[in-house]
C-alpha cells in the first residue's frame, strides 16, 4: 500500500514513525543515515496537507530534498531551493516570491537562515511545517543557529528534527534540539535542564563530571523520539570491517613530534617557527605533523615528512590488485576522509600518481556527481564536508586519511557508504600513526567518547607517547 500522497509504499518502520508523528507538534525522527527518514518526512507533510514547508538543512543535503519530493510525491509541491548562488537579501525577495504559491517547499541551509534579511523573512511567516535536517546541528544552547531554530518552533504547528546521531558528543546536547522542537520535553530553562542531569565540577564548576537521573532524561526523551538503528531494520545490508592500518614516523618526524609535544613550539628552520599557545591548539598542530606538514606561526605550509602518505600509497597498492578487479578490468571505487586540505591535495597527488582518476569533495570543489556518474574511480572528501545526507554506495573501501574531532561528523561518514544501495561488503580503513594522537583520537571516536577531553586527559598525565 501506498504511503500518504506517495507513489511507493513505506517501509513498515517508516509507517510506524509517521504513525508516531502524526498527532504530535514536535517529533525527533532520531533515524539511523539509510533508513528513509527523508520520506516519512515527506510522508507526513502530505498527511498534514501543508502548504508551507520550510527545510533547513546542511549544504550538502540540500540537493538531496527535491530530487525526493519529484522522485516519490504525487502531491506536486512548489520546490524552491535557497542556496549561496544569491545574496541574504535576494533570498529574502525569492522566500516571498516562491510562497504565493502553495502547497509549496522552499530548502534553504543553515548558514544561510541565520543571516539577515533572510532570517527576518522566514521568522515573519506561518509555516505549516518546519523540518530541521541534522538538528543536531542546533545543539549548542546559546549559538546562533540554535537560537533561531528556537524562533522558528514559534511559527509552525508541525516541527521535526531529523538525525541519525540525537547525541553527538554529550547528553546535554539534547536541550537545544528539543527547544527547537518541543519545550514541553525539558523546558526552557539550560540552567536547569543542566542541574536535574549533570553533575558539575572542575576549575570554576564548568565541567561535567557525572550524570544523574538519566533515567527520566530517556523517559522524556522518548515522549517525542522515534528511534530506528539501521542493522535493527534493514538487517540484511552487507557486512561492514573496519580495519586499522599503523604507521611509524621516520626519525626526523619522531624527533619533532616530541619537541612539539613537550615544548609547545618547534624550530623548523631558520625563520620559521610553529608555537601552540594552548593544548587545543597543540593537539591540532600534532595532528597536522602525523600527517606530514605543520603551518608556521607566518602561515606558511611546512612539509615535515611523508610517512603517512606512504602508507596511504600501500593501501592503494593493496587495494589493488588482480583479485579486486571486475571482468572489464575496471578498477573498484572508492572514498578517502580528510581533515585538512593539505591532506586532500597530498591524497589527490598519491592517487593521480598512480594513474588514476580522482574527484574532490571539501569546502573548496564539489564534484561529487562527477564521481558518483562514474567518471573517477577515486573521491577525496572533507570530513566536515562530506558526511551528511550523500550517497557514497557507489564505493565498498573506505579510508580514514585524518580524523576530526566530533563523533557525530565521523559516524555520518561511516553511514555515507554502509546504506541501502550498498550491495558489496564494506571495509573501513583507519590510517594510524604508532605513538601519535592518531591511536587516541580514533580510540575515543571508536569508543564514542569526548575526543578532544579524552586526548587532552592524556596531555594532563603525560602518557601520551605510550600509546
Amino acid at each position: 500500500m501506498k504511503g500518504p500522497g506517495l507513489n511507493v509504499a513505506l517501509w513498515e518502520h517508516q509507517q510506524r514513525a509517521v504513525d508516531f508523528a502524526k498527532d504530535r507538534a514536535g517529533t525527533m525522527l532520531a533515524m539511523e543515515m539509510g533508513t528513509g527518514k527523508t520520506l516519512a518526512s515527506i510522508a507526513l507533510c502530505n498527511l498534514w496537507e501543508a502548504k508551507r514547508v520550510l527545510i533547513v538543512c546542511p549544504k550538502s543535503v540540500m540537493a538531496v530534498w527535491p530530487l525526493e519530493f519529484s522522485r516519490y510525491c504525487e502531491r506536486r509541491y512548489r520546490i524552491t531551493v535557497l542556496d549561496d548562488h544569491y545574496t541574504c537579501k535576494k533570498k529574502a525577495a525569492l522566500l516571498e516570491k516562491a510562497l504565493a504559491i502553495v502547497p509549496s517547499v522552499v530548502v534553504t541551509n543553515y548558514d544561510s537562515a541565520i543571516r539577515t534579511p533572510f532570517s527576518d523573512a522566514i521568522i515573519n511567516q506561518d509555516w505549516d511545517v518546519v523540518i530541521l535536517d541534522e538538528v543536531h546541528r542546533c545543539k549548542a544552547p546559546g549559538g546562533i543557529t540554535s537560537r533561531f531554530a528556537a524562533k522558528l518552533r514559534l511559527h509552525a504547528p508541525h516541527r521535526l528534527g531529523l538525525t541519525g546521531t540525537p547525541i553527538p558528543h554529550s547528553p546535554l546536547d539534547l536541550y537545544a534540539q528539543f527547544r527547537a522542537l518541543d519545550t514541553s520535553i525539558y523546558g526552557t530553562s539550560y540552567a536547569m535542564f543542566k542541574s536535574r542531569y549533570a553533575i558539575m565540577g572542575g576549575y570554576g564548576n564548568y565541567k561535567v563530571v557525572g550524570w544523574i537521573n538519566q533515567a527520566d532524561m530517556k523517559r522524556r526523551m522518548a515522549q517525542a523520539t522515534f528511534r530506528v538503528m539501521k542493522r535493527e531494520v534493514l538487517p540484511d545490508l552487507p557486512p561492514v570491517t573496519y580495519t586499522e592500518r599503523t604507521f611509524a614516523l621516520v626519525d626526523a618526524e619522531r624527533t619533532a613530534y616530541a619537541q612539539l609535544e613537550r615544548d609547545f613550539y618547534l624550530w623548523v628552520k631558520e625563520g620559521i617557527e610553529v608555537t601552540t599557545t594552548n593544548a587545543l591548539t597543540r593537539l591540532l598542530r600534532l595532528q597536522q605533523l602525523t600527517g606530514g606538514f605543520l603551518k608556521s606561526d607566518e602561515g606558511r605550509v611546512i612539509e615535515t615528512g611523508h610517512s603517512k602518505v606512504d602508507a596511504f600509497v600501500e593501501w592503494l597498492e593493496d587495494l589493488y590488485v588482480p583479485s579486486v578487479l571486475d571482468e572489464d578490468q575496471t578498477l573498484t571505487p572508492f572514498v578517502v576522509f580528510c581533515r585538512f586540505h593539505h591532506d586532500i591535495d597530498a591524497c589527490r597527488t598519491a592517487i593521480i600518481n598512480r594513474g588514476w582518476t580522482c574527484s574532490e569533495l571539501s569546502g573548496r570543489v564539489n564534484e561529487l556527481a562527477t564521481w558518483q556518474a562514474g567518471e573517477t574511480q577515486g573521491l577525496v572528501v572533507q570530513i566536515q564536508s562530506g558526511g551528511l545526507g550523500i550517497d557514497l554506495t557507489r564505493a565498498s573501501q573506505m579510508c580514514f586519511f585524518s580524523l576530526g574531532f566530533s563523533l557525530g561528523e565521523y559516524e555520518q561518514a561511516l553511514a555515507r557508504t554502509d546504506r541501502p544501495g550498498q550491495i558489496n561488503p564494506v571495509t573501513v580503513t583507519h590510517l594510524v600513526g604508532e605513538q601519535t594522537v592518531d591511536a587516541k583520537i580514533y580510540r575515543a571516536l571508536r569508543d564514542k567518547k569526548d575526543v578532544v577531553e579524552s586526548v587532552l586527559e592524556v596531555f594532563r598525565v603525560g602518557v601520551l607517547t605510550d600509546l
